[in-house]
């Protein structure tokens, strides 16, 4: 008896698993097929307002009625967003936009009161498709009065499409903002949204550079993020915050950095000072090992070779790559590998394994 009832209990579970299994699938497919056919909708629509424009035709009003009407859902935008990409390369795409500005600025608003992912997807929405279209000023308020909710989210997604507006003026205001609330962000995000600037960069980088110490350390350290990735007109700036002793220890490491995409002799011989001085915090030892792989110079090749057997096993590993990212031949380190340092024999021959394997 009891084994019956074990057997039955077990056929039940197994029943319930399968139609939910069936229930899932057909579920989905369900959701498919209501995206595909309403991203089709609005691909249907979208090419009819392509159609009128081409032929000197603004945007209708039933289709404004409609945006201002449906995209109030967030699914629906999500829709709307789908349908939009595959019109990117379309000229007239610019167009469109600029005449849907007054929808947009509408559904801002109305994002501005619902929920924290609701507005954080919006924001992402708008920084897709902005593309310059939408800078009325409004468009800045509703964005900061989104930034009320403490979600990274919302304010990685508010500082993208304040940025990617590609006014100036907001992108200080939006970094004031979090500099005043003292809203930390990290600045690699900071860093990655600045480049989303659809402007000129170096004149970004030239009016953040005139308020960078303003800032709060980690949006700073984003700054100089972004300058690295932007711009090569920095090297004597970046040479004084590297140099700098009371400096954030963050951002010396940023400016560091920024030499090895952008080459400074005088850079190349701190670095190589930084180094050898086990007097330097670990962090300034271990990352100028790394940067000096970008300069090949005799004194360079010298100080690498002899930080192959410094006591800190991430300085001798940044150091043996430094060398092989230089490929120097084998005469070149056969001190190394044929001296008694077994530090230096031991790190060097296991990158030049590593590496070996990896290809």
């Amino acid at each position: 008896m009891i084994v019956n009832t074990i057997l039955y209990i077990y056929l039940f579970l197994c029943v319930m698993i399968l139609l939910y299994t069936l229930s899932y699938i057909l579920y989905s497919a369900y959701r498919n097929y209501k995206e595909k056919r309403a991203v089709m909708g609005w691909q249907v629509a979208m090419a009819n307002q392509i159609y009128q424009v081409n032929l000197g035709k603004g945007v209708h009003r039933d289709f404004i009625k409609k945006l201002q009407k449906e995209l109030v859902d967030t699914e629906e935008l999500k829709y709307f967003e789908k349908a939009l990409e595959s019109f990117q390369e379309e000229e007239v795409l610019l167009r469109i936009l600029c005449d849907l500005q007054k929808v947009i600025l509408y559904l801002a608003k109305e994002y501005g009161d619902k929920g924290t992912m609701d507005k954080a997807y919006f924001a992402l929405f708008y920084s897709r498709f902005s593309k310059g279209a939408w800078t009325d000023d409004q468009f800045l308020y509703i964005f900061l009065g989104y930034l009320d909710q403490r979600s990274i989210y919302v304010r990685d997604s508010v500082l993208k499409a304040v940025i990617s507006a590609g006014q100036m003026s907001w992108v200080l205001r939006v970094l004031t903002e979090f500099t005043d609330k003292n809203w930390s962000h990290h600045a690699k995000l900071v860093g990655d949204s600045l480049t989303l600037y659809p402007g000129d960069h170096e004149e970004l980088t030239k009016i953040l550079w005139q308020q960078w110490r303003r800032f709060l350390p980690t949006l700073r350290q984003g700054v100089l993020l972004y300058i690295t990735q932007k711009s090569s007109s920095y090297k004597r700036e970046m040479y004084e915050v590297m140099t700098d002793e009371r400096e954030n220890i963050e951002l010396r490491l940023s400016a560091m950095r920024y030499f090895m995409k952008n080459l400074y002799e005088p850079a190349e011989e701190v670095l190589r000072q930084y180094v050898l001085d086990p007097k330097k915090g670990y962090e300034i030892r271990v990352v100028a090992a790394r940067v000096l792989g970008k300069y090949e110079s005799k004194e360079t090749l010298e100080v690498l070779k002899e930080s192959l057997g410094d006591p800190n096993w991430y300085v001798r590993f940044n150091a043996s790559e430094a060398l092989i990212e230089q490929k120097r031949s084998l005469i070149d380190m056969k001190d190394i590998l044929l001296g008694e340092d077994v530090y230096a024999k031991e790190i060097l021959e296991y990158r030049i394994t590593e590496r070996s394997q990896r290809k």
